[in-house]
């Protein structure tokens, strides 16, 4: 009878063990396995991001990449020496970590109706481990792939934000008796006191 037992309690503590989630540790451990290596092509560039400059890959896939990892400084004297017309060759991982940048213009139709124009593009962080290629090249790149859902979000937005309109400078009378006029200062001025 005390066989049993065992044998039972021996295969609950199993069937437990197997139901039993991993640990936080494990799971990202997996998820970094997971992450694969992979190669990318393009062309990089610094752009202004705030009050700093970051590197940025401009793929063949036409997709735009934040560098980052410890090659980003190599990379930028590679962009240095090579000018604009470079071509490189990366491997990496790809974050599941985006940023997106939109910039909003405004024009006008022949009929006077405003148009907004709102372009927006998603920067994925590419983590750089290793340099596979960097030579000059006059490839012309694919255009960047726009972010659809994130302009049509901006552009709703702007919308329906209420619109300041400008109603220009008002044009009226006064009647009074000019008392000083100032034409040698900076700032022309005239006093006028108003009768009753």
């Amino acid at each position: 009878m005390s066989h049993k037992i065992m044998v039972l309690i021996a295969t609950a503590v199993f069937l437990f063990a197997i139901t039993v989630p991993p640990t936080q540790a494990q799971e990202k451990k997996e998820q970094q396995e997971i992450a694969a290596v992979v190669s990318v092509v393009g062309q990089l560039t610094l752009e202004a991001r705030g009050k700093n400059e970051q590197l940025i890959l401009h793929g063949k896939d036409a997709k735009i990449y934040q560098i980052h990892g410890e090659l980003t400084e190599q990379l930028k004297n590679a962009l240095s020496n090579l000018g604009k017309d470079n071509l490189v060759s990366l491997s990496g991982t790809i974050d599941d970590l985006y940023s997106t940048s939109c910039t909003t213009n405004y024009s006008f139709s022949d009929k006077g109706e405003k148009i907004i124009d709102v372009r927006c593009f998603r920067y994925y962080i590419f983590k750089v481990n290793q340099i596979n290629e960097t030579k000059k090249s006059s490839d012309v790149l694919p255009p960047a792939e726009r972010d659809i859902a994130e302009e049509q979000r901006a552009k709703t937005s702007t919308i329906r934000r209420p619109q300041l309109q400008s109603t220009g400078p008002q044009i009226g009378q006064v009647k009074g008796i000019i008392s000083a006029i100032n034409f040698r200062s900076p700032l022309k001025t005239i006093k006028v006191n108003l009768g009753d």
